[in-house]
């Protein structure tokens, strides 16, 4: 009881052509019959079912897509050996002040660990913290990277072995990156030195997938499941967990932003840049 779907009309889903093959035109989809479905705006999808009318598509299943393959096209995924990794989420101060506190007991639990690779997801210095957003701190966000996070990061770099990597990605909401939109380049060695960022430290762009002994990562610090779970039609069968379903669209799309338009939450996506949104392969860890 209270677990039936709404229904939904008939002017509510809509399959759009591409430009290319059919000028973008619409047709109006019919899922009463279809027995499970989950949807959002902008997916592809492959549909089965009936057009009898010329205006309406009634649907029977929904098919699923062909996956990418583990690697590139002609390159080799390769051996997978065992590692260890310590990955992290921003923007690593409490909201009531810009002490970082969090990240430095953050670097004392990597260093203790002593991982393999650690990877540090921004925002560093956010443009939405209560004090910045407020105007009530006196540092420009320069200042309080090279004061506040890259003194951790150094502390981080010394005590790990040098066979390890760390590396910084950054995210949109990051004041101290040159670009706000998505998909973001990786900061250059004269910006990272510019913010005090110690040898040894790198930086990957957003969104980004790496290989590491033979596991591929995919790497991305907009939440896009909070905007698809506002987005999301869907009936099922029987009660199933909603984020790994959502997180299962961004492999079967292929694709770091799957929505056709973006959510108010999230700023500009630069269409001449979508195919750095676009994964390369199936990674292994989303």
């Amino acid at each position: 009881e209270g677990l039936e779907p709404a229904p939904i009309s008939g002017d509510t889903l809509f399959l759009e052509t591409s430009r290319r093959l059919g000028n973008g035109r619409r047709i109006a989809l019919d899922v009463r019959s279809t027995p499970s479905f989950s949807l959002f705006p902008g997916q592809i999808v492959a549909v089965e079912g009936k057009n009898l009318k010329g205006s309406e598509f009634s649907v029977s299943q929904f098919r699923p897509l062909p996956r990418l393959g583990r690697a590139r096209a002609g390159e080799e995924a390769g051996p997978v050996e065992p590692f260890s990794a310590v990955v992290a989420s921003g923007p690593f101060t409490l909201s009531d002040n810009l002490e970082y506190e969090p990240l430095r007991d953050l670097v004392d639990h990597a260093v203790a660990a002593s991982p393999d690779l650690v990877l540090l997801l921004g925002p560093f210095v956010s443009e939405a913290h209560p004090l910045i957003r407020d105007g009530q701190s006196d540092l420009l966000p320069e200042e309080i990277f090279s004061t506040k996070i890259s003194p951790q990061l150094a502390r981080l770099r010394e005590g790990l072995p040098k066979s390890a990597a760390v590396y910084l990605v950054p995210s949109p909401d990051e004041l101290c990156h040159p670009y706000a939109s998505f998909p973001q380049p990786p900061l250059t060695r004269d910006q990272l030195v510019r913010l005090g960022v110690p040898e040894g430290v790198g930086s990957l762009g957003n969104p980004a997938q790496i290989a590491v002994n033979g596991v591929v990562l995919a790497l991305s610090s907009v939440d896009v499941l909070f905007q698809l779970v506002k987005e999301e039609v869907s009936r099922l069968p029987a009660l199933s967990d909603r984020l790994p379903r959502l997180a299962w669209h961004l492999i079967e799309q292929r694709h770091f932003y799957p929505l056709a338009a973006p959510s108010a939450e999230c700023v500009g996506i630069l269409a001449s840049q979508d195919g750095k949104l676009r994964m390369q392969a199936t990674p292994d860890v989303l």
